[in-house]
């Protein structure tokens, strides 16, 4: 009964409205996995408060690696909204972890919707990693060839950023 509240209140504590409150609980949680007290699947329903943190800063993103080995991080479709992300920073940490969402099993029509994303940024981020997702099996040749008018549509961007990124 106890141990039953004390974890009913550190999921809250994963919920807090307070930042720092928040990233802390989320810091402790690999102990309390690795311990026993808190098992991967008691705390998988609060990764959306975990996608808040490593959109308001970088401090979460040390601890996304180790989510993953244990498993807390197994939805990997609020994850893969990262990688559409408004903000670049966002956006390029996120692709860091492109081969951790594919050993997660993430599909590749994911991938795929990326690489004709109405946003310019988004897109060119996922041409940017083609190489590895072909590498992985990922996506299939043929798959990003019927695709290529969107590479191509970056080549002539208005957008200079776009243009150098893509070439």
């Amino acid at each position: 009964e106890e141990v039953k509240k004390r974890k009913e209140y550190f999921i809250q504590l994963l919920r807090s409205s307070d930042r720092s409150i928040r990233l802390s609980a989320w810091s402790n949680v690999i102990d309390l996995i690795d311990k026993g007290v808190l098992t991967p699947d008691d705390v998988k329903g609060e990764v959306e408060y975990l996608i808040q943190l490593l959109v308001s800063g970088k401090e979460a993103w040390n601890i996304l690696n180790e989510l993953f080995r244990r498993g807390v991080i197994a939805d990997v479709k609020e994850f893969i909204k990262l990688l559409s992300h408004q903000d670049k920073n966002v956006r390029e940490k996120a692709w860091d972890y492109t081969l951790k969402l594919i050993e997660k099993g993430v599909r590749e029509s994911e991938f795929l919707n990326l690489l004709t994303f109405p946003d310019e940024n988004v897109r060119v981020d996922a041409w940017l990693n083609v190489t590895a997702l072909l590498n992985t099996g990922i996506l299939t040749v043929e798959e990003v060839r019927k695709r290529k008018e969107y590479f191509l549509k970056l080549l002539e961007s208005k957008d200079e950023e776009i243009r150098y990124k893509a070439w």
